[in-house]
């Protein structure tokens, strides 16, 4: 790898650490056993991971051993029961998935992927309108020479009515001895981070930062063991993608999905992954691609740049340019290029120092780096830094546009047919005063008065509206 800076302001670039670390390219095995307690348990493994799935727990993987980095183990201890515990969201937590007995076939055995298929048929507790009748289906897999879980997820509707389920995938971890967790979350405002830590001893705990994040801008989120260096990113389809949340008290990763309508007989599918990464102390980007971390700061009239990244797997041909502009006017205050003709798995770090105007300083800078590769692989991301001066950093504002997504058209019947009403209705939906404003009962003094009453569920995960007819 021969890194080129074309226009000379790099101070210093270098390779740190390994991401993904190499390894010979072993095959990937998968092997039914039986734990202490005898339950079964499919243990999937390939160079760089080994986890357990349990199918009378929900499915979940019980055990996640990342191995390169000295066989950290994510999940398995007391503080952290598992990745992939299932959810809908019309259930509040823990809901009838969590914990549920699934039944499961293997249904790849290696050498190039291992693969389970795991099911269970929503059939008891909240939901009975919108989601009894949902069989949640998902395949867990490892892949040879990749350092990422593979998920597949698919929502069927098994009665003869409509169902609305909303997916909700939750991850309880921790980096090994880690004695801290910070999260990365990207949203409008910039990258939303919020931290949970151990003080003393494992009976003491404190965090801070935001638990939700509604307006997310991009299908990953990150758990970072900064001491450690490791993370574990999660990657979904941000076409799909809700809000993010981590419970920051019980040390999760988790996500909501959009509410999705299937007909009877009708089916939603997505596909997600968890990325298993060493080498960086914070997260900036992630994607299928590449993951990057970005940080500035200012130092008198100059801007100090950190860039860190590496690929998931190897790209060829690399083009990296890192742009800087004034957050406010978005004025452009100067850029540099770099030309990698490869970018693999070892961290590639370098450092980048920009001239700056008193304006600039005031308004704080956007930095922003676009990547363009072999095989038109293109990302993109940028990071906010914001003015030094207390004062000025308060009046300080930076935004970015959530992008448009992207929609699967809705499952619709075949025929569809208006039928009218006899006299006067009403639908009407409100929140916690609903009853107060007495519209149903106001209505209701009319002869052909009919009000259907509607409101919000008293659980807002994805703040959506319930007990609302579909015949209406």
């Amino acid at each position: 790898m021969y890194p080129r800076d074309t226009q000379g302001a790099i101070l210093a670039i270098f390779f740190a650490g390994l991401f993904l670390t190499s390894a010979l390219r072993a095959n990937v095995q998968i092997e039914k056993k039986q734990d202490a307690n005898g339950k079964t348990v499919i243990r999937l493994e390939n160079e760089f991971i080994r986890m357990d799935v349990v199918p009378s727990n929900g499915g979940r993987v019980a055990r996640f051993v990342y191995k390169p980095a000295d066989d950290s183990q994510w999940v398995g201890g007391p503080t952290s029961p598992g990745l992939f515990l299932d959810h809908l969201w019309q259930q509040s937590w823990p809901g009838v998935l969590h914990g549920a007995e699934y039944q499961y076939e293997i249904t790849s055995k290696g050498p190039e992927r291992a693969e389970v298929r795991l099911w269970k048929v929503v059939d008891s507790g909240a939901g009975r309108d919108t989601i009894w009748g949902v069989r949640y289906e998902k395949v867990l897999a490892l892949e040879r020479g990749q350092a990422l879980i593979f998920c597949r997820i698919t929502l069927t509707n098994t009665t003869d009515v409509n169902r609305s389920p909303g997916l909700w995938v939750q991850h309880v971890l921790a980096a090994g001895n880690a004695k801290e967790n910070v999260y990365f979350r990207p949203s409008t405002r910039g990258i939303d981070t919020a931290y949970t830590r151990y003080v003393g001893t494992i009976l003491k705990k404190e965090w801070s930062g935001n638990d939700w994040v509604k307006d997310p801008v991009a299908g990953w989120s990150a758990t970072v063991a900064p001491a450690e260096k490791l993370a574990l990113i999660m990657l979904v389809d941000y076409n799909e993608l809700n809000l993010w949340y981590n419970s920051l008290p019980s040390w999760t990763m988790e996500v909501f999905y959009d509410q999705v309508q299937l007909l009877p007989g009708g089916s939603w599918q997505t596909e997600l992954a968890v990325v298993a990464v060493e080498g960086f102390e914070s997260v900036a980007y992630a994607s299928r691609k590449v993951v990057a971390d970005l940080s500035g700061k200012f130092a008198g009239d100059t801007l100090i740049v950190q860039s860190t990244i590496a690929a998931v797997d190897t790209l060829s041909h690399v083009d990296l340019v890192v742009a800087a502009e004034s957050a406010s006017s978005r004025r452009a205050l100067g850029s540099r290029r770099i030309e990698l003709t490869e970018l693999g798995r070892s961290l590639v770090a370098h450092r980048l120092e920009l001239p700056l105007n008193d304006p600039a300083r005031q308004e704080g800078v956007v930095v922003k780096v676009s990547l363009q590769a072999a095989d038109d692989i293109s990302e993109a991301y940028e990071i906010f830094v914001p003015p030094v001066e207390p004062s000025v950093a308060a009046a300080a504002t930076y935004s970015r546009p959530r992008p448009v997504k992207t929609k699967r058209p809705l499952d619709k019947p075949e025929q569809i047919e208006l039928i009218a009403h006899d006299g006067f209705r009403v639908f009407e939906a409100r929140g916690i005063w609903f009853r107060e404003w007495q519209v149903k009962e106001a209505a209701n003094r009319f002869d052909d008065g009919n009000v259907v009453p509607g409101y919000y569920q008293k659980e807002v995960y994805a703040e959506t509206l319930t007990k609302f007819p579909i015949s209406y």
